[in-house]
């Protein structure tokens, strides 16, 4: 699974299960943007352990390409900063462009 895939999947967790702050994952199914990177690269419940290598792979890197959209933040703190939830898919609409790119030049 590449990056860009991931992120542009993140975006559409995040609009379906709705975004949240301080946990990855909440009691009523909202995620932050790390938990939308994992669930959408294949996770259970935003837990590495339920992930394959290759899905953990690509949320790390995936992750990696929001980091460098958020210049260089830890993607967890940058989200629960946030004022609102439109700031985030940016991010991660960026991120996936950014991705995109890479894997076309590849």
């Amino acid at each position: 699974m590449r990056a860009s895939e991931v992120l542009m999947r993140a975006h559409g967790v995040l609009r379906e299960r709705g975004w949240g702050q301080g946990l990855m994952e909440s009691a009523d199914g909202r995620v932050c943007a790390v938990g939308a990177i994992r669930l959408a690269a294949g996770a259970t419940f935003c837990a590495i352990y339920t992930m394959t290598d290759e899905q953990y792979l690509a949320s790390e890197t995936a992750r990696d390409y929001l980091s460098s959209v958020i210049g260089g933040a830890r993607d967890v703190d940058w989200n629960d900063r946030q004022r609102n939830v439109g700031k985030v898919l940016a991010a991660l609409d960026c991120a996936a462009s950014a991705a995109l790119s890479d894997e076309a030049a590849e």
